[in-house]
């Protein structure tokens, strides 16, 4: 269901927003498209990440997609029923169905996506009955803040002042492939570990969050015109 009424809801919305737009700076500065998203669970930041799609060379490399992951690891299991998600930029097909997949209980975006939009926009993913699961959608918190920092983003683009994208670093994707297989390890009873991982080694695993703390981050880029999705 896709409620509407922003000025009812208590400040706690606004303050995890405002650590998403954090997210979405660093994705400012690193030159990648400026999205950030935010996972809570009982008032507590469980996963947090900013667009990385251009330095992974990962399609897939959303926000939403890597704080899930996140939260995901912190509960060693793929159900984050009664978590709540805060994004800055709607979320698109492939983060809609994410969303769904993970049983997130809320969404909370703030800027439209006239392109690839897929709670509400182009589509609503999130309500279709066809789904067996159906989050509450939250549009439009911070709507102006968030749609800011992609304006700025798109600005510096078109004059040519804008963060070179990210150079590939060398193996990358490789690291990032290696921690999600000790991630995937680290949650299979401990008999099914092979020698050369080991749960505690497992980089996601049994991190405690500090919301200021440099994150892992992601989402597409929009050239001027273009979408994340």
């Amino acid at each position: 269901m896709t409620r509407m009424m922003y000025g009812s809801l208590l400040d706690d919305d606004s303050r995890y927003m405002q650590y998403a737009l954090r997210e979405a700076e660093r994705a400012l500065e690193s030159g990648e498209v400026p999205v950030g998203c935010v996972i809570v669970y009982e008032g507590e930041i469980i996963g947090k990440a900013h667009n990385q799609r251009e330095t992974l060379q990962d399609p897939t490399a959303h926000a939403e997609i890597l704080a899930i992951t996140q939260a995901a690891a912190h509960f060693r299991s793929w159900r984050l029923e009664g978590a709540k998600l805060y994004v800055t930029l709607e979320p698109c097909p492939m983060c809609a169905g994410a969303i769904i997949l993970a049983r997130i209980a809320e969404v909370h975006f703030g800027a439209h996506d006239p392109k690839a939009g897929a709670c509400g926009t182009l589509m609503n993913l999130l309500e279709d009955k066809r789904f067996n699961h159906h989050p509450t959608v939250f549009p439009g918190l911070m709507a102006e803040e968030c749609g800011t920092i992609l304006t700025r983003f798109f600005r510096r683009i078109r004059e040519g002042t804008g963060t070179p994208k990210p150079q590939r670093p060398v193996g990358v994707s490789e690291l990032r492939g290696v921690a999600h297989e000790q991630d995937v390890l680290a949650r299979r009873p401990a008999q099914s570990f092979p020698r050369q991982f080991e749960p505690e080694r497992a980089i996601f695993s049994n991190f405690a969050f500090d919301p200021d703390a440099p994150s892992m981050g992601f989402d597409g880029e929009f050239a001027e015109g273009e979408s994340q999705a």
